[in-house]
This record gives structure tokens, C-alpha cells and sequence, in this order.
């Protein structure tokens, strides 16, 4: 089996290093840990072609949840994050990478897929509650990323009540070769 197999991909917000701001980014994680990010999906998976790279089996030591990042004030959220849709990886070295996702059941799937390769990584038990609870509130067969997480209900136009999901407050849309976040209309 190769070492470099893809076990979750898709776009992340990640907080910058060195300028803190927060840049939309192409994620790729292996199953060998390689936490690999990019400005727009690659047609190949290159790290020299990378953005930057995470060692994820050998550096990270802390998978932390919005929860807790907001409680212990490790991070300010952006105003347009969806609340418990991202987390933060503390490195050995004391990192601290905070990205956020789409939807609280994409970041689920980022959390899944970080604990599957990081055999090292400590996630204290209030952070597994927290982990439990925002399972509890997903349900336990909400594996389809495009099943909205709320609905609403209305009065229809004969009296009876009618169920709708939500629209995204926000969407991705790819214009002129760039990823840009626009309002949803």
C-alpha cells in the first residue's frame, strides 16, 4: 500500500503563521500524516509544489476543538465562521494551526481523519465530551456533507407546515482561476 494516499482532501480556512489573517486553502492529508496545503487544488499532489507541509503523525501533539480554542482564548474566530466548524493542531514545537471548514460535518470529517493518522496526539477528555456532544447534536448518520444540519418550518399557503433546509450563508465559487468566498444570494 503507498504511503501517500489521500484520506481527506478539500478546502480549509487556515490561519496564517506569520500574518494573521485567515486564507482559504486546498488541504490534502495522507495516510502517512502529511498534512499538505495548497492555494487552489493541484492536479498533483507535489510537495515541492506546496504551500506548506504538517507533519501530522510526527509534530502534532494536541487536537484542540472551537470549544475549547474559545474558552482558553487561544483564537479569534473569523465573524463568518460557521461556531464549531474548525479546530486547532498544537505542534511539538508550540504551533498552534487553527483552520476552519464549510460546515460543522465537514470539520467532523478533518477531526476523523486527523485522529486516524495522528496515533500521538492528545485529545483530554473535556475535549472528548465536547467531541461526543457535537456528535450527539450531528446524529449518528449524518455522513452526507450536504445534509444541512438545520431545517425550518413554515406554514404553507393551505396550513399545513412545511420543512426547508437553510441556504449557506456563504459559497466558494472558482472566478478566473481563484477560490472566492461571496455571500449566498
Amino acid at each position: 500500500m503507498p504511503t501517500d494516499k489521500a484520506i481527506q482532501s478539500g478546502y480549509l480556512v487556515k490561519l496564517g503563521a506569520k500574518v494573521k489573517n485567515w486564507k482559504l486553502r486546498w488541504m490534502v492529508l495522507q495516510n502517512n500524516g502529511k498534512l499538505i496545503y495548497f492555494k487552489k487544488p493541484p492536479a498533483k499532489v507535489d510537495i515541492e509544489e506546496a504551500q506548506g507541509v504538517l507533519n501530522v503523525q510526527a509534530d502534532v501533539v494536541e487536537l484542540i476543538l472551537w470549544d475549547r480554542t474559545v474558552e482558553k482564548g487561544l483564537v479569534k474566530w473569523p465573524a463568518d465562521a460557521i461556531p464549531n466548524s474548525g479546530f486547532a493542531l498544537r505542534t511539538r514545537q508550540g504551533r498552534l494551526w487553527c483552520m476552519h471548514s464549510e460546515s460543522v460535518e465537514a470539520c467532523r470529517k478533518w477531526i476523523d481523519a486527523v485522529r486516524s493518522v495522528g496515533a500521538n496526539i492528545v485529545f483530554y477528555e473535556d475535549t472528548l465530551e465536547s467531541f461526543q456532544k457535537l456528535e450527539a447534536t450531528l446524529g449518528a448518520d449524518t455522513d452526507d456533507e450536504d445534509t444541512p444540519a438545520t431545517t425550518s418550518t413554515t406554514a404553507g399557503t393551505d396550513g399545513n407546515k412545511t420543512t426547508s433546509a437553510p441556504e449557506a450563508k456563504y459559497v466558494h465559487k472558482v472566478v478566473g482561476g481563484m477560490v472566492v468566498k461571496t455571500e449566498n444570494k
